[in-house]
């Protein structure tokens, strides 16, 4: 039998967005298990990737690609004993300027023995795909800006 330790695994992804700004998404995850180190940091990664961007799609309707997450750990420390509950904290900040925002969103506690399905739609998109999103969200901001200057003009020649 191996010894247990607690693994503490952080997945995050940022972006800009011309209506909020410079903006970050952080999960935190920690769980107590058993195995190689190597193995169960794998595992472990490949069952909170899915989830991460799940919950991003479900607060912000935000797809974002695998590619985009960043994976990071810290040191491993022993535990008592492994379970198979994974707590999990999520962190929303929003740069503004100088300014930061943070804000902490409920925490959930997940099932690590439920198996991650490769072949289940998750609503992934490729990168490239996700190019296309960002930049067709820019082009509509711009269109959104150039109607309200002419319905200015517009109102400013009805009045005497």
């Amino acid at each position: 039998m191996s010894v247990a330790r607690v693994y503490h695994m952080t997945l995050a992804t940022r972006g800009y967005s011309p209506s909020q700004n410079a903006w970050s998404f952080e999960a935190h995850y920690t769980a107590a298990l058993s195995g190689d180190i190597g193995d169960v940091r794998l595992d472990l990664a490949d069952f909170g990737i899915p989830h991460f961007r799940g919950a991003v799609m479900r607060r912000y309707g935000l797809r974002i690609p695998e590619s985009k997450i960043r994976v990071g750990w810290e040191r491993e420390e022993p535990a008592l004993s492994s379970s198979p509950d994974v707590h999990v904290e999520f962190r929303e900040m929003t740069y503004r300027g100088k300014q930061t925002y943070a804000r902490r969103l409920p925490s959930e506690v997940l099932r690590y023995d439920v198996e991650y399905d490769p072949e289940a739609d998750y609503g992934e998109i490729d990168d490239d795909e996700y190019d296309e999103a960002t930049s067709d969200d820019d082009d509509e901001y711009e269109d959104e800006s150039d109607e309200s200057e002419d319905e200015e003009e517009y109102d400013n020649d009805e009045r005497p």
